[in-house]
């Protein structure tokens, strides 16, 4: 059954939107409506996290939980193995040691970005804050082997902040209060500094939203 499904999976990467929808119509006029009810109740559950799911990652907690793993690890010097010293090759202070956080982390930089094409946009929203909250170790000493441990991984930063703010706007009643909150804890890593006016562009509710936050708090500061 799982080669067969493979091969469906195949030629459908083929097929258009559009085309997939009309073949989706046409499988389902053929099934009664009992089948028709489990199929729409499959639809509602949305897709899953499935590179989160290779890494035997089922939920958000569990990923959460691999999330603060690493984060202890490298806050306690783990990797850090040779202490830290100047590098000429980057002209910094660095730690010396085991590169392996680097790959960690783009794995679970993945499973959170799975979380947020399955559309599970609070646990999305959680994995990244936890995520880069771990390069906030690097403001307290050298515990990471790179001097800029967001420019030493794979991952696109950038992109997994755009994520990020998208994954607040759905996931978050109160979306420019905890938008605010969280840009400013993650402006400095990657290189686009208007992260959050990307992700939510041609979101008018969202933009009126933080427009009106930004203006009450230019009020209350005005007030002081």
């Amino acid at each position: 059954m799982s080669k067969l499904l493979d091969n469906i999976a195949a030629q459908l990467r083929h097929f258009t939107h559009e085309e997939i929808v009309a073949l989706v119509r046409d499988f389902l006029s053929g099934l009664d409506e009992r089948q028709q009810i489990r199929f729409l109740n499959l639809v509602a559950e949305g897709p899953r996290p499935l590179v989160a799911e290779a890494m035997g990652l089922d939920d958000a907690e569990g990923l959460l939980d691999e999330i603060q793993f690493l984060h202890d690890a490298i806050a306690n010097d783990v990797y850090v193995e040779y202490g830290a010293g100047y590098d000429p090759e980057y002209n910094e202070y660095r730690g010396f040691g085991d590169d392996s956080w680097i790959g960690e982390m783009d794995n679970l930089f993945a499973a959170a970005t799975s979380f947020f094409r399955a559309g599970q946009f609070k646990a999305a929203a959680g994995a990244y804050i936890a995520l880069f909250d771990i390069f906030d170790l690097n403001q307290d000493g050298f515990h990471f082997t790179r001097p800029d441990p967001a420019e030493a991984l794979h991952t696109n930063v950038d992109a997994m902040k755009e994520n990020l703010f998208i994954s607040i706007g759905r996931g978050y009643p109160r979306a420019a209060s905890k938008a605010i909150e969280v840009s400013g804890d993650v402006y400095y890593y990657g290189h686009n500094r208007y992260a959050l006016l990307d992700a939510w562009e041609g979101r008018e509710e969202l933009m009126a939203a933080l427009l009106a936050l930004f203006g009450a708090q230019g009020r209350a500061a005005q007030g002081d």
